[in-house]
């Protein structure tokens, strides 16, 4: 009951403002990508949906509202698709080790040729590569 009692006390008093799995400081620091789909019914309020949009640093909206009328739902998911396609694409950037970013992100990636002796080297250059991906899943989507 303890566990509760904490849980309600964080969600409708400590701060109950804003998100209340979150503070304002660490949406503004984060580096995520983000989508919001705002509402606006007491539990999602509008104002809180449009403020973490703005304090965001990587925030993207969707039209709103997007459930209603049900045309709008179709359009919403497949700007969902879209955005986690592109944050599909930003992540796997991010995941190359740190001194692979020099030199206009481009990177030697070992690989072993078919019989498994003597490594290969060839150069990767990441960011065309996710812009390549990011674009089509664009074109497949029909968003370009």
């Amino acid at each position: 009951m303890e566990t509760v009692d904490k849980f309600l006390t964080k969600m409708y008093h400590t701060n109950s403002d804003f998100v209340f799995t979150v503070t304002r400081d660490f949406v503004r620091n984060c580096q995520t990508p983000v989508l919001i789909l705002p509402d606006d019914i007491p539990p999602h309020l509008y104002a809180v949906a449009m403020e973490a949009a703005m304090l965001a640093l990587k925030a993207e909206v969707s039209m709103f509202p997007w459930k209603a009328p049900k045309e709008r739902i179709p359009l919403a998911v497949r700007q969902i698709r879209s955005f986690l396609r592109a944050a599909s694409a930003c992540f796997c950037l991010r995941r190359r080790r740190p001194n692979d970013r020099a030199a206009g992100a481009s990177s030697a990636a070992m690989l072993l040729n078919r019989s498994g002796n003597r490594p290969l080297r060839r150069t990767i250059n990441h960011e065309e590569n996710a812009q390549t991906t990011a674009r089509r899943h664009h074109e497949r989507a029909g968003i370009l």
